[in-house]
């Protein structure tokens, strides 16, 4: 099931009702307190985080049928008033958030068009090997936006990187490491989301595993709490955070991820 969890505390504010029993791929979060899932049921499911512990899905969003494939993806742009979703087949679709209905569809030519018509802009600025040990990849990358000084790379090895890009790569195209400012075991099992936020003027981490398991962390590797546990904890006190992890080490007892508390 999916489940929405505060920040501050750790503690489960609401449950959102599954879709026909469908996976659910991704999930974001849209203006009004809502909270849109996409999955294998290749519809929009709007959750309203607003009410009960138990929330119920809204499927009025007008998507039956629009994507012909799983969905896998979807990204919100407030400012514009409209989110995009993808599927498996590679087609991509812009919803608008007032009426709930598609407004574009770019396949395979439309991509096309749009990559070529932006490469005047979209370059690469650097490349590097993120991964500690050889073989492993990055599923997950995020960055301080908008000031982009910080990057958090997190890999197949439950590793989690932070760089210290604030001066990397600003005027020519460099093949050489960033300065790697922190990197810490953050979970046993592959990583599969890491996020940066900026919540009470601090950088904090979230992290998710493909075992179900989620933490919270501060840029410097100091472990914020286990999301699922009983105990809570409180982002504005230093008391109940421990000093920064040793590499290789858990914060946690390695039960707790394989029986997924929670989850």
């Amino acid at each position: 099931s999916n489940q929405v969890w505060s920040l501050l505390n750790g503690l489960n504010l609401h449950k959102l009702e599954p879709v026909a029993g469908s996976e659910v791929s991704a999930l974001t979060c849209v203006p009004g307190s809502k909270v849109l899932a996409v999955g294998w049921s290749q519809r929009i499911a709007q959750y309203d985080v607003t009410a009960d512990l138990k929330v119920k899905a809204d499927m009025s969003w007008k998507s039956r049928g629009v994507h012909r494939a799983d969905v896998l993806a979807v990204c919100p742009c407030p400012a514009l008033g409209v989110v995009a979703t993808a599927s498996y087949d590679g087609e991509i679709v812009v919803w608008r958030l007032d009426v709930q209905g598609p407004l574009l569809h770019l396949r395979r030519q439309s991509l096309q068009l749009v990559f070529c018509l932006g490469l005047k802009r979209l370059f690469p600025a650097g490349r590097f090997y993120a991964p500690e040990e050889p073989g492993r990849c990055v599923p997950c990358l995020s960055s301080d936006q908008p000031e982009n000084a910080v990057l958090v790379s997190g890999s197949t090895a439950g590793r989690l990187q932070v760089w210290d890009i604030s001066r990397y790569a600003l005027d020519t195209l460099v093949k050489i490491n960033p300065n790697a400012a922190r990197s810490w075991t953050a979970h046993e099992a592959p990583l599969a989301c890491a996020e940066v936020l900026e919540l009470s003027e601090r950088l904090l981490v979230f992290t998710a595993s493909v075992d179900g398991s989620a933490g919270l962390w501060t840029a410097s590797g100091v472990p914020v709490g286990l999301f699922g546990r009983q105990d809570a904890w409180s982002i504005t006190g230093h008391s109940s955070h421990s000093a920064p992890l040793e590499s290789g080490a858990l914060p946690w007892n390695i039960c707790v991820h394989r029986h997924r508390p929670g989850f």
